[in-house]
């Protein structure tokens, strides 16, 4: 708001200063010159497959919409960047035998919930969005993602029908995860690779 009083108040110095000062064409292009870097400086895309997360005075007031945007320096900040499609997460998991099954490898397929905006209360009674649930309810997703699914799956138990030697969707999540994931703003499905026991 202060900067639209100061171009206001800019643009009127100008015009009473046409006919007194000598100077002010000078002026007026210095005024013109640092109109636009701030104008320029201010436009922002967001990708297609992406949400732009805006903090104005530090805190969360939108989350933009893919396409061309303008942020007014100095107050609004670009808080993150939210991948939209499904990102996957390699699991730490050592190579175990499990009756006639070994389990030689697994991936999650993380994604965030849908619709991307609209509000939900979670179990702890927290309402927000799941685009800001990613960024402001948990650290580093994808660190904390990895750690938990890597648990939930050391307490499956697979039966000796899966090992067909391919990657095999299993539900692997345990409730708890799976909970810990909504509050995140998160869905996953987690993709095993098992092998026959030799």
């Amino acid at each position: 708001m202060i900067w639209i009083i100061l171009i206001g108040l800019g643009l009127l110095g100008s015009l009473i200063c046409l006919s007194v000062s000598p100077g002010f064409w000078l002026l007026f292009a210095l005024f013109v010159v640092f109109l636009a870097i701030w104008i320029v400086k201010g436009v922002y895309k967001t990708q297609e497959d992406e949400r732009t997360v805006m903090e104005r005075n530090g805190a969360h007031y939108e989350n933009s919409e893919p396409g061309l945007h303008w942020r007014m320096p100095g107050r609004d900040q670009i808080r993150a960047r939210v991948y939209t499609g499904i990102s996957v997460l390699n699991l730490v998991t050592p190579e175990r035998k499990m009756g006639g099954v070994v389990v030689k490898g697994a991936k999650a397929f993380i994604r965030i919930i849908r619709p991307y905006d609209q509000e939900y209360v979670d179990d702890e009674g927290e309402s927000a969005n799941p685009v800001c649930r990613k960024i402001y309810f948990v650290k580093n997703w994808e660190t904390a993602s990895i750690s938990l699914l890597s648990d939930s799956l050391e307490q499956t138990q697979f039966p000796e029908g899966l090992a067909n030697g391919t990657p095999t969707p299993v539900a692997a999540i345990s409730p708890e995860a799976a909970k810990i994931l909504k509050r995140w703003g998160l869905v996953a499905e987690i993709t095993v690779d098992l092998q026959p026991a030799k």
